[in-house]
């Protein structure tokens, strides 16, 4: 299935694959120290999880580059009738009980994910089930063994809110 990027989420994405594959040659460079001189990786406890570090560092590689080698890198468009990858929506939040809350949740690309900052990606069980509603739509999302209930409020443009959470990714994303 292909995954969906922002340009400007692609260049974030291809910074973090470059950081995993520097992390798996550290690990590499890792399980060659612990096997010595001698090779010598029987009864080698260091030789071994340094091997496993290895194993693991090298899948994470593989899926990430995996979704850069299937990946569809677009512009969101700038409109607010319908929630899509980019949109910001004023959502009223019921819990089972009646327990009501305004959330302001805005739907991410690929890997772009902070909900701390209210940005979710698209695949995650919110986001996903919000794209595609309008103003007054309903969505239902079990959470454990309960559910909540999402009434869309309003629905921005990605240039009300999204393009500047993106920034702030790049921020932290910075070596700096």
């Amino acid at each position: 299935m292909p995954k969906y990027f922002t340009r400007h989420g692609h260049e974030l994405y291809q910074r973090a694959v470059a950081r995993q594959h520097e992390r798996l040659k550290a690990v590499q460079r890792t399980a060659g120290e612990a096997a010595g001189a001698s090779y010598d990786w029987h009864d080698n406890f260091a030789y071994e999880d340094a091997r496993r570090n290895t194993e693991l560092e090298s899948q994470r590689l593989a899926v990430m580059a995996a979704a850069l080698a299937g990946a569809i890198v677009f512009d969101p468009p700038e409109q607010d009738s319908v929630i899509r990858i980019g949109s910001t929506a004023l959502l009223l939040e019921t819990s089972e009980v009646g327990d009501e809350r305004l959330l302001e949740i805005t739907i991410g690309a690929f890997g772009e994910t902070r909900p701390a900052l209210g940005l979710v990606s698209y695949e995650s069980p919110l986001g996903a089930c919000l794209l595609g509603k309008n103003v007054d739509d309903r969505a239902i999302l079990p959470v454990g063994p309960s559910t909540k209930s999402y009434r869309v409020k309003a629905i921005h443009p990605p240039s009300y809110r999204y393009r500047d959470l993106l920034y702030r990714l790049a921020d932290e994303d910075s070596p700096d």
